[in-house]
């Protein structure tokens, strides 16, 4: 919960309104986001 709270800049209440799959699927794509970014930094060699 707090990794999408601090990537998402969402309050807790935000968060647990979602259905679980929609939180899942929400830490899966800032997961892939950052992945791909952190990518981008370390090709930048």
């Amino acid at each position: 919960m707090t990794y999408l709270a601090y990537h998402l800049h969402w309050g807790l209440d935000q968060l647990l309104d979602l259905e679980h799959g929609d939180r899942i699927a929400l830490l899966e794509e800032v997961s892939s986001l950052n992945e791909r970014f952190w990518q981008g930094i370390d090709g930048d060699d």
